[in-house]
C-alpha cells in the first residue's frame, strides 16, 4: 500500500472541545487526541484500498477442515486433459485467468460482476498453502479487510476421509475469519 502523509490540523476550537471532553471523561487530552488521530488514519487508509494487491493464503493442504474436506497438493498438480486433449493441471488453469469472488459464500456456479468485491491471480504453492494475490475491486470490504480470509468456491468429489478429488475451482470468496473452516 502506498504510504502517504496524513495531515490533521487541530483548531483552537477543537482543542477547547477536546479539553472539555477530557475533563468530563477524566482522561488525558493527549489520549483523546491520539484516539481521534488513529481513527482518522484508519479512515484514510481504508478509503485508498481499492486496487491494492495483497498476497493471501487460500487453501491449506493436508488438514481436514471444519467441513470435513481434505485438500491435497497432488490434486492441484494432477494432470488432466481438456476437451481438445491438451494436458493441464488445476494450478495451470488457475494461472490462466483471473478469478473473482464476493463477500460471503455464494450458492451459485457463477460470481456476477456486480457482486465481485475482489479478484485473485498469480496462484502458487508455498509450504502447505495455495496462495494468491488478492486485488480489492470494491470498497465495501475495505473496512473489514483485516478480518477476512479468502476460500475457494469449487466442485469436486468427496472421497474417503473427506479427500477432495476432481477439484474444479470457480472462484474465491471472502469470509469473516470467525466463519473460516480452515482452522
Amino acid at each position: 500500500m502506498k504510504e502517504e502523509e496524513i495531515k490533521i490540523r487541530i483548531s483552537e476550537v477543537m482543542k477547547k472541545d477536546f479539553q472539555d471532553i477530557c475533563e468530563n471523561e477524566s482522561t488525558t487530552m493527549s489520549r483523546k487526541i491520539n484516539n481521534f488521530i488513529t481513527k482518522e488514519i484508519n479512515l484514510k487508509k481504508y478509503k485508498t484500498m481499492k486496487g491494492v494487491i495483497v498476497t493471501k493464503e487460500l487453501i491449506r493442504f493436508g488438514v481436514i477442515n471444519g467441513n470435513g474436506r481434505l485438500y491435497t497438493k497432488d490434486e492441484l498438480l494432477r494432470q488432466k486433459f481438456d476437451a481438445d486433449g491438451f494436458e493441464y493441471t488445476e494450478l495451470d488453469k488457475l494461472n490462466s485467468e483471473i478469478f473473482y469472488g464476493q463477500f460471503g459464500y455464494g450458492d451459485s456456479e457463477k460470481i456476477h460482476k456486480y457482486n465481485a468485491t475482489h479478484s485473485v491471480s498469480n496462484f502458487r504453492i508455498e509450504g502447505e498453502w495455495l496462495i494468491g494475490d488478492v486485488t480489492i475491486l470494491n470498497d465495501s470490504i475495505t473496512k473489514i479487510f483485516n478480518n477476512l480470509v479468502f476460500r475457494p468456491r469449487s466442485f469436486g468429489e468427496i472421497g474417503e476421509n473427506g479427500l477432495v478429488k476432481n477439484l474444479e475451482i470457480i472462484g474465491f470468496d471472502a469470509i469473516v475469519k470467525s466463519l473460516d473452516e480452515f482452522k
